[in-house]
């Protein structure tokens, strides 16, 4: 049946889809952009940035945040994108190319493409340059391939002077090994992994991300849902594996469920709905059920 919502109730589902987390590990990736962002038109070699991590660990979120945290002055400084699949260099090229409003970014060689490239960024005033999905270009064994794409990417690094973040799964990391000017370019490396559960320190991190997600809930349902109380957060955990993007969708399909029932905090019956909206099809067995 399709559910229905009043008018309050959509704008508190676009409030629970707005909300991000600034949680330490991604304050500290933030915090390292910045420094790199800081070196532009400041040292004849700008700071670059590799963030790896598995899908939904919250690499892509880092990039969101950076601008969202910046005045809209800066916000137009910054040049993001995602690298396309299947892809190759010219293909990339064309992309960021069009990012930049060139009036017909197909045109012309590769040479001449990357001409207006560094040209096109050098007169748009581009401070920063973050590149997600990287592994894409590098999605092969073909040590000829991966050299290329490294030189590419020194050759922008030495060209336009612009600190660039590159963001991508663990095996992207392959394209530095190819150049070692490219590795010194790219001297900051930053890893983010899923939340464990292992020990007081690795459970109190994870609950503090889900206190925090509780928190920025409070002002949209009404009042806590102590989801990092240990009985939830344990078994959102089992859940989810502590991969972020899945304890985030979790929790917002919970809040959706305690909405449509104008509630005021998300019960075990919001999470078990929850669960079985995402993992109907799963060998998994809801967890939620116990405590409903």
């Amino acid at each position: 049946m399709l559910e229905k919502f009043s008018d309050m109730q959509w704008r508190q589902l676009k409030m629970v889809e707005s909300i991000r987390i600034m949680h330490p590990r991604i304050k500290e990736i933030i915090t390292l952009i910045s420094e790199c962002h800081m070196t532009h038109g400041i040292t004849p070699e700008p700071q670059c940035m590799f963030v790896t991590g598995d899908w939904g660990c919250g690499k892509t979120t880092v990039a969101e945040l950076y601008k969202q945290w910046l005045p809209e002055t800066k916000q137009k400084l910054i040049l993001t994108g995602e690298v396309p699949t299947p892809t190759k260099i010219p293909a990339v090229v064309e992309y960021l190319l069009g990012k930049i409003n060139d009036p017909a970014p197909t045109r012309g060689k590769l040479g001449n493409q990357l001409d207006r490239l560094f040209q096109g960024l050098h007169d748009s005033g581009i401070e920063l340059i973050i590149l997600d999905e990287v592994q894409h270009l590098v999605n092969t064994e073909n040590n000829k391939v991966i050299s290329d794409v490294a030189d590419w990417f020194k050759s922008l690094v030495n060209r336009t002077k612009i600190p660039v973040i590159l963001i991508g799964l663990d095996h992207a990391r392959k394209v530095l090994t190819q150049n070692q000017q490219l590795e010194r370019r790219f001297e900051i490396k930053r890893k983010l992994e899923p939340f464990y559960y292992h020990d007081s320190e690795t459970i109190h991190e994870f609950q503090r991300f889900l206190y925090e997600f509780d928190r920025m809930l409070i002002p949209i349902l009404g009042s806590r849902s102590k989801l990092d109380d240990d009985e939830i957060s344990e078994r959102i955990h089992h859940v989810t594996g502590g991969n972020m993007n899945k304890v985030v969708k979790l929790i917002r399909r919970a809040a959706r469920e305690a909405i449509s029932e104008n509630s005021e905090n998300i019960t075990f019956k919001h999470l078990s709905e929850a669960f079985d909206f995402y993992y109907s099809e799963s060998e998994k067995q809801n967890p939620f059920h116990v405590a409903s």
